[in-house]
């Protein structure tokens, strides 16, 4: 088991400074990952600040040298797949070979896809998942891709350079995967994202929150529920760590 931390990417994890400096903390503690959100608007009606994931993870990867790092998880049917192909191999090798990618279907739906005029049909989108993730992992090898699917086409094109050997692999969040399963009558193996690696890795993710919350207080009603003791990554002994199910709240930022 590995364990990571994994923010929000809004509100006060909204700021690359910010973040970097908190993996900087967490890895000098001897967490294992680091992770972020991947939201657009999340719930649209807090009109929260939010910053784009992928630069978040840049701010990351430059700021430490051991920790894994990816999207905790990524919307790929949100996403173009060849686009998503070219930040990963780049942000992959900027950090020296350190990202796990992590994929799932995305939600809130109504507000994180229907918003804007994307699809918000469970079984749509998970079909849309599996195609991504066959597409984004041709163009991950270097080679001469061509595909056509029902959601994506790729006509003989050839992506360099190629993803790094190593932990760059998806990964997926089992439960979104199983749910659009079943509601596409399908197999869970079918539709749950694939790793290309053999040595995936177990996560325990845990999330800070800031002491004056990163959830609005008007959605205090939404807020996870769990314990709320002041917790910080350099008094976090190797063996305590909390579990993926608990909550703690974390300093305010300077």
């Amino acid at each position: 088991m590995r364990y990571a931390v994994n923010v929000p990417n809004f509100e006060d994890y909204g700021d690359v400074r910010t973040v970097a400096g908190l993996a900087a903390d967490a890895e000098a503690a001897g967490w294992d990952g680091f992770f972020v959100w991947d939201h657009l608007a999340f719930v649209k009606a807090w009109k929260l600040r939010i910053a784009d994931p992928w630069l978040l993870l840049a701010g990351v990867a430059l700021a430490t040298e051991r920790l894994r790092l990816g999207p905790m998880v990524t919307p790929l049917a949100r996403r173009r797949p060849w686009k998503v192909a070219r930040e990963t191999v780049t942000l992959d090798r900027l950090s020296g070979g350190r990202l796990v990618l992590g994929v799932g279907l995305g939600e809130p739906a109504a507000d994180e896809f229907g918003s804007f005029g994307e699809p918000t049909d469970p079984r749509v989108r998970a079909a849309m998942l599996d195609e991504g993730l066959e597409v984004l992992t041709r163009l991950w090898s270097g080679e001469t891709v061509s595909f056509s699917g029902r959601h994506y086409r790729v006509d003989e094109v050839a992506f360099q350079p190629p993803r790094r050997s190593g932990p760059a692999s998806p990964s997926g969040w089992p439960a979104p995967g199983r749910a659009a399963a079943r509601c596409a009558g399908r197999p869970a193996s079918t539709a749950a994202p694939r790793s290309s690696s053999t040595t995936r890795a177990s996560w325990s993710p845990w999330t800070p929150r800031t002491s004056a919350g990163c959830w609005p207080s008007s959605a205090s009603s939404a807020r996870p529920r769990g314990r709320s003791t002041c917790w910080s990554a350099e008094s976090a002994p190797r063996t305590r760590r909390p579990p993926a199910t608990s909550w703690r709240s974390w300093p305010r930022p300077a």
